[in-house]
């Protein structure tokens, strides 16, 4: 009997972690260099781990995460942005983060007379 429920808690453990998938709230404020505004992005992306995972907003950006197994929590991104607005993918750039679960970080990148300040901040979802 014992044997049986070790089984059962085993499948439950391993069933749950299996739905947890990282959430990633990604702000992209973008301004020219002489510090006028030109626009901001506001999306939420719903992650497996570990992988990879390429998200395309039309006319706007790509964004790329390679996520890593956490450990106590935090996860070792690698974040890649491209600039879709030209109608071109322009590489803006890429870095590895490292961040805990429920906080933020922030990536700056300067590229093309323009400044992207991007904000990362991170939770745990469902996934489908």
């Amino acid at each position: 009997m014992k044997r049986i429920l070790s089984v059962i808690l085993l499948s439950l453990s391993v069933t749950a972690a299996a739905e947890d998938g990282l959430v990633i709230q990604l702000t992209i404020d973008e301004k020219t260099i002489d510090g006028s505004k030109k626009s901001q992005y506001i999306n939420a992306l719903l992650l497996s781990y570990p992988g990879t995972s390429v998200s395309r907003f039309p006319d706007q950006y790509e964004v790329k995460f390679q996520v890593d197994t956490p450990k106590d929590n935090i996860f070792d991104l690698v974040f890649t942005l491209k600039d879709l607005s030209s109608g071109n993918p322009y590489y803006v750039g890429a870095t590895p983060v490292s961040v805990k679960v429920g906080e933020s970080r922030t990536v700056t990148f300067e590229r093309n007379s323009r400044i992207y300040n991007i904000n990362l901040d991170t939770s745990f979802g469902e996934l489908p």
